[in-house]
C-alpha cells in the first residue's frame, strides 16, 4: 500500500499517546439509528475503509474474527470492538453514538450506545494493550459517558476520546 495515501500502512512506528491520530473526525458517526450488532459492526467498518485503503468486507472480517471468541461489549453501555491487521502499522479507530441502544451480549445485559473501535497492527503487543485499556478506562467514569453524550460535534467526541476533554 501506498504510505503517502493510506500513512496508517507500514510507514512509521506507532506511537499511542494522548492525541495521538488513531481516531479522525471522518471516522466519528453521531445519533446513528442502526438496528444490531452486525449494522453496528458494518458501519464501523465502512468508515474505517477509506482510511486505510481496504474494503468494509475485510475489516468486518477481522472484527467479526474477534467477536466470535467473545463479545467485546464491555457493559455500561459500551463495546470496544477490536481486531489486529498485519498491514498497519499503527493504531486507528472509529467511532459510532448510537440513537438507540443495541443489544451486544453486554456482561451486564445492557445494550450499547457508544462504540468504539480500534484495527492494531499485529506488532507491539503490550502498547496495544495500552491503548485499548486507556480507551476502555475512559467509560468506567459516569462523568465521561456524559460528555460523550452531550456531545455536539465528532470535533468534541474525538478531544474526549483521545484527550479526555472537549474544547
Amino acid at each position: 500500500m501506498g504510505s503517502e495515501k493510506h500513512p496508517q500502512t507500514k510507514t512509521a512506528n506507532a506511537q499511542y499517546a494522548p492525541g495521538h491520530e488513531w481516531l479522525r473526525i471522518e471516522e466519528i458517526a453521531l445519533d446513528v439509528r442502526l438496528a444490531s450488532k452486525r449494522s453496528v459492526l458494518d458501519e464501523l467498518s465502512r468508515l474505517l475503509a477509506t482510511r486505510l485503503g481496504v474494503t468494509p468486507s475485510t475489516i468486518l472480517a477481522a472484527l467479526w474474527q474477534r467477536e466470535d471468541v467473545g463479545s467485546t461489549a464491555l457493559g455500561r453501555g459500551m463495546a470496544l470492538p477490536h481486531a489486529r491487521l498485519p498491514q498497519l502499522e499503527t493504531a486507528v479507530g472509529a467511532f459510532v453514538r448510537l440513537q438507540l441502544p443495541v443489544a451486544f451480549d453486554a456482561p451486564d445485559d445492557e445494550p450499547v450506545v457508544f462504540v468504539p473501535a480500534l484495527l492494531l497492527p499485529t506488532h507491539d503487543a503490550q502498547q496495544q494493550l495500552n491503548l485499548l485499556a486507556e480507551v476502555a478506562g475512559k467509560f468506567s467514569e459516569t462523568r465521561f459517558r456524559e460528555q460523550l453524550t452531550d456531545a455536539r460535534d465528532a470535533g468534541e467526541v474525538r478531544d474526549l476520546l483521545t484527550l479526555g476533554t472537549a474544547p
